[in-house]
């Protein structure tokens, strides 16, 4: 029974493209857990309509796994028409995302809200490995970013005065160009409550390196339970745990899962 205002995946719609066809502005998409793949589950677009995008049961039980490669190249989100500033995208892991630029999530002036997201092995054969923002201040909100990969900002490239926020996230592991490639004196992102730390091109680096320190923001091995294993919920002793923060909250998309 599809009550007005929800529209389940897979229940009501088979796939993430078309519940947001079948959605009206306002709705909740509600995503059953799983791994969704092919068609309609990556190259998703919202199309100006602004709706909450949010897995019954967080990241750990809930995928987007695109499947790109050098020779079949998926993106996961398009975020770039007029009116998608009110989007909401909630509690999912995406993976394997493959494109040219701002592979996971790319944004065109636009503001939407990125909450309890784990970003893993996305990659971008020129720019921004997981997110590209043009123009665009999205906030992120408790997400990580684990192995991300590009040239030229190996997590984000911003350009076009882009002012991204990320709060209690966790950014680890990528390779490539450095963490966030600010393209212009205009484009700064805000962290607050993160740690970065790990990463082939440095950490708190460029644009980045007058916050390490500020408002809670460290460098430190987030102590995954496995990371090799794919399994990024926290030690208890991990410095990202509400208890060893700095303030007093938990960073990034996982709880805590092992000793």
């Amino acid at each position: 029974q599809q009550h007005a205002g929800v529209v389940r995946v897979p229940a009501d719609q088979p796939t993430i493209q078309a519940a947001i066809v079948a959605a009206d502005v306002g709705d909740s998409i509600i995503v059953a857990e799983g791994t969704y793949r092919g068609g309609g589950n990556r190259d998703i677009v919202f199309g100006g309509k602004s709706v909450t995008l949010v897995s019954e049961s967080g990241p750990s039980a809930t995928v987007i796994d695109c499947q790109g490669t050098e020779a079949d190249w998926h993106f996961a989100f398009d975020i770039t028409s007029p009116g998608d500033s009110a989007v909401v995208i909630d509690g999912f892991t995406i993976i394997n995302t493959y494109h040219t630029q701002g592979t996971a999530m790319n944004f065109r002036s636009v503001s939407p809200t990125i909450k309890n997201c784990l970003f893993v092995d996305n990659a971008a054969y020129i720019s921004g490995g997981a997110i590209r923002c043009k123009a665009a201040s999205p906030s992120f909100i408790n997400c990580a970013f684990v192995g991300s990969s590009a040239p030229a900002g190996a997590v984000a490239y911003l350009l076009a005065a882009s002012s991204p926020s990320f709060e209690k996230c966790i950014i680890v592991s990528a390779t490539g160009g450095g963490v966030i490639d600010c393209s212009d004196d205009l484009s700064q992102p805000v962290f607050v409550c993160c740690d970065i730390y790990g990463n082939e091109g440095g950490d708190w680096i460029e644009c980045l390196a007058d916050q390490l320190g500020v408002g809670g923001n460290i460098s430190a091995d987030p102590l995954f339970c496995d990371a090799a294993g794919g399994d990024f919920r926290l030690q208890t002793g991990s410095p990202c745990s509400e208890a060893n923060s700095g303030c007093g909250e938990r960073m990034g998309a996982m709880e805590i899962g092992c000793q």
